[in-house]
């Protein structure tokens, strides 16, 4: 039986009675992911039951009374879900009929495109009229949609309709007031964007409040003098809303603006009703550096509600990131939520503790990897060991076999994380393990290949360049350009012949990546076949050229990288080749680019480790070290 036949024969049989809403609400709380998800999609799917809505409605305040967060949150999300799709399916089904409410929720991009060009074309949305509802409309197939041409065009829309509509906050696929403001800038005055983001913070709308505070915090800070300053004061004005969200995000967004002088409105929220507004004041403050604040912060984790719980945590963690005396005072108050029930809980007093620095707390930090589900909790603990192992050398020896477990995971998310983490954590113990992934035929495995390789060349796992080189002939592999880095990384002086040979590959990120590597290996006798790329036809290949016949010093193509100079793309890593061939014979040549103001960045290996430099200060470094003595 397929997978799809299955979920439609589920779908049809699965709200039939009270019995299976209750299995369904219980698969919802599963620890387990997928068995979660599938409720979760399956009661989304519901929308048209009433029901069904009602239920999960009641459900959702139970859980609020027996303050059981983690399925508040859950529940929440599923009714902002049904509710948007119930909101689509009675007025479009009014405009359209029945084939336009079907097809919306089963279009590709292409038909998206077609909707929102007749949305573009007609700034009055398929009849709707009521704006919140429309801004729902816009959001869904603005998200289905990635056309950036599109957006920008839709972006300029809003900015010249005062009474337009606005891109709600919770975003399916990420298209927010956060973005519009940030993708608009490209085009747009910063003065003109706040006037008409700062509209929307009289809507009825607190979602449409709250999301303008969030887009005016994002744009203020390219605004002039004066429009800063009355802008932080629409801002703080939202503290007084009505509504907690409206609060809490005014009072984070002035904490991220550090905006001071409104410390006393802020801290009065310390003592608001809403938990949520509480931990908003007490990270804001925390964000702002007022540390007197910390006993008063430190009290809300006394109090039994995880919003504030959760912000307040993460307040203490950033003031003891400052101040070691404190982190020292409240560590071991964060270090209680470590066995907290809720996983958001767990994930706030890991982050605290590693900012904090308490190492001390590395083995129950470290247990949480062995009993946790969530994505997030792992990557903080894998996080904050490597903080620890920062401190004292031995973190990767006691608990770094328990990171090089996530590599079985079956998250490809978790997999990645925990190849990164034994990068930092330098545990080469995991090496065998690591190498074992590449010729292992799980998918997850096959795809995190990039990621495999990497760490094998930065843990100088030498004794796997046999595997890593096999790689080379395979010709399903689509990573050899990462195999022919490890290489040059390891010192696989014994396969230049093969890496000379991808010098001429068809790709560009084989040739850059041979091109590192021969220096890597220091095959000073190879240059030659790496100043052949000094001609390529791609402006990056050109740059791996020049920055490796750098490494390898060979000052015999001097001249042919004097004559990249007039080349504004070429011009930085130019200047540093001749530099490090020490060709001062071009140092006359060369000053009339001191004044360059040009960015630069330079890096040196094909890990790209950037160095941002504009051409003069490097010009100038260059005459400095060639100066007259």
């Amino acid at each position: 039986m397929s997978a799809s036949f299955y979920l439609l024969f589920l779908l049809g049989i699965l709200f039939q009675d009270q019995a299976d809403f209750d299995l369904l609400i219980e698969r919802l709380k599963s620890d387990d992911i997928k068995i979660k998800q599938e409720a979760h999609d399956n009661l989304v799917n519901s929308w048209k039951d009433d029901s069904i809505y009602e239920k999960l409605r009641v459900a959702f305040r139970q859980a609020e009374e027996n303050k059981d967060y983690d399925f508040r949150a859950r529940a929440q999300d599923v009714l902002d879900k049904m509710e948007f799709r119930r909101m689509l399916g009675e007025q479009l089904i009014k405009r359209f009929g029945k084939k336009l409410d079907e097809t919306l929720y089963h279009c590709d991009e292409s038909s998206s495109l077609e909707y929102l060009k007749t949305w573009l074309e007609n700034p009055k949305p398929f009849g709707l009229d009521d704006k919140s509802r429309c801004n729902k409309v816009v959001r869904w197939l603005m998200g289905k949609f990635k056309n950036f041409q599109i957006k920008q065009k839709f972006i300029k829309f809003l900015a010249s309709e005062p009474d337009g509509w606005l891109v709600e906050h919770e975003i399916i696929e990420g298209f927010s007031v956060k973005n519009v403001s940030k993708t608009a800038s490209t085009d747009l005055d910063p003065d003109l964007e706040i006037g008409w983001i700062a509209e929307w913070l009289k809507d009825e709308d607190p979602i449409i409040r709250s999301a303008s505070i969030e887009g005016l915090a994002k744009t203020i800070p390219r605004s002039s003098g004066s429009e800063y300053k009355i802008c932080l004061g629409k801002i703080a004005q939202m503290l007084d809303d009505d509504d907690s969200r409206v609060r809490a995000t005014s009072a984070r967004s002035l904490g991220e603006l550090h905006a001071r002088q409104y410390e006393k409105q802020i801290a009065d929220l310390l003592n608001d009703q809403e938990g949520l507004v509480r931990g908003a004041a007490a990270y804001s403050l925390a964000e702002m550096g007022f540390e007197s604040y910390a006993d008063t912060i430190a009290k809300l984790l006394l109090q039994e509600d995880a919003n504030a719980q959760e912000q307040a945590i993460l307040a203490l963690g950033l003031i003891s990131g400052r101040n070691s005396n404190l982190g020292k005072k409240y560590a071991s108050s964060v270090a209680i939520f470590l066995k907290a029930k809720s996983s958001f809980l767990r994930s706030a007093a890991i982050k605290s503790l590693e900012a904090m620095k308490a190492a001390e707390y590395a083995a129950e930090i470290s247990a949480l990897l062995k009993t946790e589900d969530f994505d997030m909790n792992k990557e903080a603990v894998v996080k904050a060991l490597v903080t620890f192992q920062q401190m004292t050398n031995d973190v990767a020896d006691k608990y770094g076999n328990a990171v090089a477990d996530l590599l079985t995971d079956k998250s490809l998310y978790v997999r990645k994380f925990a190849l990164e983490g034994l990068v930092e954590l330098r545990h080469e113990k995991a090496t065998k393990k690591i190498a074992s992934m590449l010729s292992d035929s799980d998918q997850i495995n096959i795809l995190l290949r990039s990621e495999i390789l990497k760490a094998l060349g930065k843990l100088y796992a030498k004794e796997h360049l046999k595997e890593i080189a096999a790689l080379l002939d395979d010709p399903e592999c689509a990573h050899k350009h990462d195999a022919v880095w490890a290489i040059g990384r390891l010192g696989g002086t014994e396969y230049i012949d093969k890496v000379v040979e991808f010098l001429s590959d068809k790709t560009i990120y084989m040739r850059g990546a041979a091109a590192f590597a021969v220096a890597d290996l220091g095959a000073k006798d190879h240059a030659k076949d790496v100043a052949r790329l000094l001609r390529d036809n791609d402006t990056w290949v050109k740059r791996c050229a020049i920055f490796s016949l750098a490494i390898l010093k060979a000052s015999e193509f001097a001249e042919d990288i004097f004559g990249l100079l007039s080349n504004q793309k070429l011009r930085d890593a130019a200047v540093y080749a001749l530099t490090e061939m020490d060709a001062k014979e071009y140092k006359s040549l060369i000053e009339k680019y001191v004044d360059d103001k040009t960015e630069a960045h330079i890096y040196v290996g094909i890990e790209h480790l950037y160095k941002w430099a504009s051409v003069g200060r490097l010009v100038s470094d260059a005459l400095e070290k060639w100066k007259d003595k």
